[in-house]
């Protein structure tokens, strides 16, 4: 696990966060992971930027304000590609979509039960929580099923989209 200013990062680089809040604990127990948040890195007018899904919704900050305010440690799924499509969809979704509380529980219900109950696709584009967002980006499918632990799962089946950084 890095800490945000161990190594350089590249436009598309999707962050596994890992931290200790009482969010980030319930989380990680209803998921039995200990990746608790997935955020995506943008390059905007030539400063890195973050983008992620928090409690006030899908936002872009600074990195440095960023890696300042959560401390996060992480693990880097570096794609082999990002295209200008993903970018779109990244810009598409800042500053208008809502956190998704309400998922949260249908996760946690998915996870004990393995059965969803929760949206699908066209409600799930209307509010996200970070593996969300992530997942809409790089159209990784059920992205409404999506847990942080879940996006850093595809990164590794799919090994020959992603090169993982620890």
């Amino acid at each position: 696990m890095k800490n945000l200013n161990n190594v350089e990062l590249r436009e598309g680089d999707i962050l596994h966060c890992m931290s200790n809040g009482w969010l980030a604990k319930l989380i990680k127990f209803f998921t039995k992971s200990k990746i608790n948040h997935t955020a995506l890195v943008l390059n905007i007018y030539g400063e890195l930027m973050i983008l992620d899904s928090q409690i006030k919704g899908t936002n872009i900050k600074p990195l440095k304000d960023w890696v300042k305010e959560y401390k996060y440690k992480y693990i880097i799924s570096r794609p082999n590609k990002f295209t200008k499509a993903q970018k779109k969809r990244a810009v598409s979704i800042v500053g208008h979509t809502p956190y998704d509380f309400a998922s949260l529980i249908f996760q946690a219900w998915y996870q004990i039960t393995g059965k969803w109950i929760g949206k699908t696709y066209e409600e799930a584009k209307k509010r996200m929580y970070c593996s969300e967002a992530i997942s809409f980006i790089f159209q990784f499918s059920k992205l409404w099923k999506r847990s942080p632990d879940g996006v850093f799962e595809y990164t590794q089946e799919h090994s020959d989209e992603f090169i993982t950084i620890k």
